[in-house]
């Protein structure tokens, strides 16, 4: 039973994992859906924006605003849609751009691309002329008089046809208003002036030009207002009457070249083991910061290698004062110029910005100096690793202490029998020792006491002949 079990659980688990549908995921992408692709002036359609799997921005565009116009710039979708309403102005044909400017999918990933769809505006036909309808007019007479009779008489009278006239068509081509917002053309529009100039800063990519044609019938096409590049541009507008003739406008558009700047200043040196090392600026670096200062020199460092990253390919860079460093306060200039090309006859323009970068340089140390600092060196090394460790030895250390304190505290448990023995034996031995001391300052009192038995013996003998003799004389 238990492998049937087992065998079973098997199963269902396979079954649960292949027949569980699995997520499938799907790209993000946005598709749009047009209206009616053909207008009157005046009249209008709509554009559908679908976005699918995304979010983001999206431009909406006209490329002729004086054929049709959106009434929205942009829109942010998520995962939505939005509809346009785009209105016919004059005759003409407009494209209308959706782009996907910053659009990214559920997963992140950009979304990218321009779906577009093209707008046909046209004039309504003129009228023809109506048909007259046949008409039917006729008289009856009945007279009786006598014998007399009077018959019924009809008149058929057939239509005039009226030939239709020609109809005459404009031909006007000239604009009466013509602008860029923000911007001042010259000279000044003048309906017979064909050529204009305008500057603009680096800044501006694109134009919004305003061109108004004479003739309500006629057309205004506008081309090269966007994605303008450095240098100079050319934008045209032309202008198309009801006869299909055309005349030309044009603005000279001069984009300014890109301001001068340093992406990056970096400054070092080689140490005495070869090793090149950078040095950082104070304040850090910032393009529109110009004085800066560094960390002291030791007086080894002849030398200070600088590396600068003009914006501009073009610029030129001049440094001064990194080489032959002195003792004490250094100056080091960085200039990074470029000139303009201008027109044969005019003067260059140049520009250019200057950095300075202030160091000081130490004095070379004396004898006593020199093993100074390399204690100071050894000491401050143990200091700063002190410093840096300073957390792991105090741990260290207290479980040290508290490993040592267990050990010794299990040493004195397990050895306080042998402790209390080997007291026993040292008070037993002091005894021994005590008896030992004493039997010996007997036999040593004894021993001298029988020396002095001996020695006085001695004595006696030989005091007593001279008593004998002594007597003899008196007996």
């Amino acid at each position: 039973m238990k492998k049937i079990s087992i065998i079973i659980t098997i199963i269902l688990f396979i079954l649960a994992v292949f027949l569980i549908p699995a997520k499938v995921y799907a790209g993000g992408s946005f598709s749009i859906s047009r209206g009616s692709a053909s207008l009157n002036p005046g009249g209008t359609t709509t554009i559908t924006i679908t976005a699918s799997n995304c979010a983001g921005q999206f431009s909406i565009s006209s490329s002729n605003s004086s054929v049709a116009t959106v009434n929205n710039s942009s829109a942010w979708l998520d995962n939505s849609s939005i509809t346009v309403t785009v209105t016919a102005k004059s005759a003409g044909t407009a494209t209308i751009s959706i782009k996907a400017v910053d659009v990214t999918d559920t997963d992140l990933n950009d979304v990218t691309g321009t779906k577009t769809c093209t707008i046909t505006v046209t004039n309504p036909a003129p009228a023809e002329p109506e048909t007259p309808k046949p008409s039917n007019s006729g008289s009856s007479t009945n007279t009786s008089s006598g014998n007399r009779t009077s018959t019924n008489t009809t008149t058929t009278q057939k239509p005039k046809t009226e030939t239709p006239q020609e109809v005459v068509k404009s031909t006007v081509s000239t604009l009466k208003e013509l602008s860029i917002e923000g911007e001042t053309l010259s000279p000044e529009f003048d309906v017979d002036v064909k050529e204009y100039t305008v500057s603009v800063p680096y800044e501006t990519t694109a134009l919004k030009v305003t061109a108004t044609p004479m003739d309500e019938k006629a057309t205004a096409k506008i081309e090269g207002n966007e994605e303008l590049k450095e240098g100079e541009n050319i934008i045209t507008i032309t202008v198309t009457a009801e006869d299909e003739s055309t005349s030309t406008y044009t603005i000279k558009v001069k984009r300014e070249r890109e301001p001068l700047t340093v992406n990056t200043l970096v400054v070092k040196y080689i140490n005495q083991e070869g090793n090149t090392i950078e040095i950082p600026l104070s304040p850090k670096f910032d393009a529109k910061t110009l004085e800066y200062t560094l960390e002291d020199l030791e007086y080894w460092v002849d030398k200070l290698l600088i590396e600068v990253k003009p914006n501009l390919d073009k610029a030129t860079i001049k440094i001064e004062g990194a080489d032959n460093l002195s003792v004490g306060e250094n100056t080091i200039t960085i200039t990074v110029s470029i000139i303009e090309e201008v027109e044969e006859g005019q003067e260059p323009k140049e520009e250019k910005i200057v950095y300075t970068i202030k160091v000081n340089k130490s004095a070379q140390p004396t004898f006593m100096e020199k093993v100074k600092d390399k204690f100071k060196g050894i000491f401050g090394g143990i200091y700063t690793w002190y410093n840096n460790n300073n957390q792991k030895i105090i741990v260290y250390a207290l479980c040290s202490c508290v490993v040592a304190l267990i050990i010794l505290s299990i040493y004195i448990v397990i050895d306080y029998s042998k402790y209390k023995t080997l007291i026993a034996k040292l008070k037993k031995l002091e005894e021994l020792n005590s008896q030992e001391v004493v039997q010996e300052n007997i036999v040593q009192i004894d021993a001298e006491a029988q020396n002095d038995n001996i020695q006085n013996e001695e004595i006696v003998e030989e005091d007593e002949p001279n008593i004998k003799t002594k007597g003899g004389k008196h007996f």
